[in-house]
């Protein structure tokens, strides 16, 4: 059936959670079919950059280092997502996206967690993992270790630096219902970002990262061509139902016929420009904002 604009939108959204409202994952992990070590997949550091703090984050410390208060351990959750920018420049799905990304964000649709892992006057690493909504509720999370990536960015005070490009792993839904499907990408049902540069600003009280950026990403052809997304709007992953290993059709094969190839979706919203490149390979630029709030307590993991 032929599809408006719209009504494509609106599909591809809920496809790209990660990228878009809706979660990615359809499949069973919490381990890897692979080797869950072998998907942390950590960066080297690098970068430098950087703005103006906002909110009194920097200023005179009387002597003291500005956000003193950042510690290992710690943990933020993204209360704000938002593309800025898809190869360069503007593209028809990147509003659809972020309003929908708003409400998946508040509905535990989507969700992105850092830890501190290691602080210094220099240098602050973060860890960033996906989290899924728990099945059966409507606003428990728990996290997905095998989605991990390592960020290491330099660090002037309360600013954090751009990192060094790292992959990234967007996953949307619930463990048993996923709203991606995606079994033969690296980290399976994920939308892939690789080589994101990321950089933030902490509050005075380190109770916010603000400013945050994706400097740069990309998500490559190959992957996109391999990622379907379910079509469910503004609904929750349940209504995506659970994965069907013996479907084939439509590119989907594997998931089941409520879920339509992410590539496709995308070009029904305007033509890509594959303007960026992984391992050598056609992918569209990604640029994008966030924020994030301290938590009290670590997330757990998924059973």
């Amino acid at each position: 059936m032929r599809r408006s604009l719209c009504t494509a939108s609106l599909i591809w959204v809920t496809a790209l959670s990660g990228l878009t409202g809706c979660h990615i994952f359809t499949g069973d992990p919490v381990t890897s079919p692979t080797n869950e070590k072998a998907n942390l997949l950590a960066v080297a550091d690098t970068g430098a950059g950087g703005s103006d703090a906002a909110d009194g984050t920097v200023g005179d410390t009387g002597g003291k280092l500005a956000c003193d208060c950042l510690k290992e351990g710690d943990w933020y959750r993204f209360d704000t997502l938002q593309v800025k920018s898809l190869d360069g420049g503007p593209h028809n799905v990147i509003g659809v996206l972020n309003s929908l990304w708003t409400s998946d964000i508040k509905g535990k649709e989507l969700n992105f967690y850092f830890r501190v892992e290691k602080v210094s006057a220099t240098e602050v690493t973060v860890k960033v993992v996906n989290g899924a909504r728990v099945d059966g509720t409507t606003d428990e999370t728990c996290l997905l270790p095998y989605t991990e990536a390592l960020l290491v960015h330099p660090r002037n005070g309360c600013t954090l630096d751009e990192s060094a490009p790292s992959a990234m792993n967007v996953y949307a839904g619930t463990q048993t219902n996923k709203k991606n499907c995606a079994p033969k990408n690296e980290v399976p049902h994920s939308i892939e970002v690789r080589k994101a540069v990321m950089k933030a600003e902490v509050t005075s009280d380190c109770g916010k990262v603000i400013n945050g950026l994706v400097v740069s990403g990309a998500l490559g052809r190959t992957a996109l061509e391999q990622t379907c997304t379910c079509v469910n709007p503004g609904k929750g992953a349940e209504e995506c139902g659970e994965l069907d290993p013996s479907f084939k059709g439509g590119d989907c094969d594997g998931c089941s016929s409520k879920y339509q190839n992410l590539k496709t979706l995308l070009q029904n919203f305007g033509e890509l420009k594959w303007a960026c490149e992984v391992d050598g390979k056609p992918a569209v630029c990604l640029q994008a904002t966030f924020s994030a709030v301290r938590l009290d307590q670590a997330p757990k993991i998924c059973p």
